[in-house]
């Protein structure tokens, strides 16, 4: 069986290779007084839209099911826990069945614990990593448009089809509250090929990771809960006795 830790380092751990900030300046624009790569008037509209439900987040927790499709669709993992992300770079990860898997930073340090192996991986955090799927929920948005090109897709776009929802699925999305944006990586040494955001209201209900290999990621969330005051001792870790820990430099 294929550890969940390699799904949630995926979700949670991949980071974007950033351009030098000469690189970025020569490329981009000045958009209504946000930095904004040279594109059309849909991609802006949709970056602004996407930044106006980032904006007002400052932590969120949350219950999620995350599942790991192949490239063929096969259904290669299917597991559920609790998350909670907080500005800045902060994240608690906790999968809770069928195997237990944490990842946990405070920002500094990043742990990676395995309770069945009985092991934790202890790493400085990459500043990069704010990059990353979950914790664009709490990050800065100031460069979201100089590291993805963002759209607001159908939501019955057939990518997640394959990911396992059916039409039923789809048509109870249309008609609810939700609203969908897609991200493209600009940089294309990136792992995934793309993400798909789902927010309901406010609240942001599903992310899509689709990879460079055809795999997807499908992460569903449940009872969300906006900016709320997290207690900071749950994004720090203290190693179980008798465990190995491993020092990542």
């Amino acid at each position: 069986m294929i550890k969940p830790l390699i799904a949630l380092i995926l979700f949670c751990h991949i980071c974007l290779i950033q351009a030098s900030a000469d690189d970025v300046n020569k490329s981009v624009d000045t958009v209504d007084g946000l930095n904004e790569p040279q594109t059309n008037a849909a991609e802006i509209n949709a970056v602004l839209e996407l930044k106006k439900l980032l904006e007002p987040l400052s932590s969120v927790s949350a219950d999620f099911q995350q599942q790991l499709y192949s490239a063929d669709d096969y259904q290669i993992q299917d597991n559920r826990g609790h998350m909670q992300v907080s500005a800045p770079g902060k994240i608690r990860w906790i999968i809770d069945s069928p195997m237990e898997q944490w990842l946990i930073s405070d920002g500094l340090t990043l742990w990676l614990y395995d309770p069945d192996l009985e092991q934790v991986i202890i790493k400085p955090f990459d500043p990069r990593v704010s990059a990353a799927p979950a914790l664009l929920l709490t990050g800065s948005v100031s460069e979201l448009s100089t590291m993805f090109q963002v759209s607001e897709p159908s939501l019955n776009e057939s990518v997640l089809n394959g990911s396992g929802l059916t039409e039923a699925d789809i048509d109870s999305e249309q008609a609810s509250n939700k609203r969908r944006f897609k991200l493209i990586p600009r940089d294309n040494e990136t792992l995934y090929e793309y993400l798909m955001f789902d927010f309901d209201g406010p609240k942001p209900a599903e992310i899509v990771i689709v990879d460079s290999l055809g795999q997807r990621t499908r992460i569903i969330f449940s009872k969300v809960v906006l900016n709320e005051q997290v207690d900071p001792k749950l994004y720090s870790f203290e190693p179980p006795p008798g465990i190995d820990i491993i020092l990542d430099k």
